[in-house]
């Protein structure tokens, strides 16, 4: 038997030999990778009226909002409208180590996203 041929009757012992055994190492390894993901990283979901910037609504900032701040010399904004329903609410999902996530949960957000 030539050096190559053993070498690789070796490999395709190692890949094929106890397939069932290596199989529950690969799902209890990726099970593993899942609990311990869940236990470092949280994510939540918070829903934010969504409200055109003006003054009434800019001196309200102890309450959560998302402001879509556009340029004011070139748009108007008196509502949003996805085709003819208009969107009254945004809903936004958080995902990151669960230390920041907790922080995030228990502040109230004030969001802005401006051109």
């Amino acid at each position: 038997m030539s050096r190559d041929r053993r070498r690789k009757s070796w490999l395709y012992y190692l890949v094929v030999d106890d397939p069932y055994r290596k199989l529950v190492a690969i799902g209890l390894g990726v099970l593993l990778w899942f609990f311990i993901d869940t236990r470092i990283t949280d994510t939540f979901t918070r829903t934010f009226p969504l409200k055109a910037p003006d003054e009434n609504v800019l001196a309200s900032r102890d309450m959560e909002l998302l402001l879509i701040d556009l340029p004011a010399d070139r748009v108007v904004v008196k509502r949003f409208l996805d085709g003819d329903t208009e969107i009254r609410s945004v809903a936004l999902s958080f995902r990151g180590p669960r230390f920041q996530i907790d922080q995030l949960k228990s502040q109230t957000l004030n969001l802005e996203i401006e051109k």
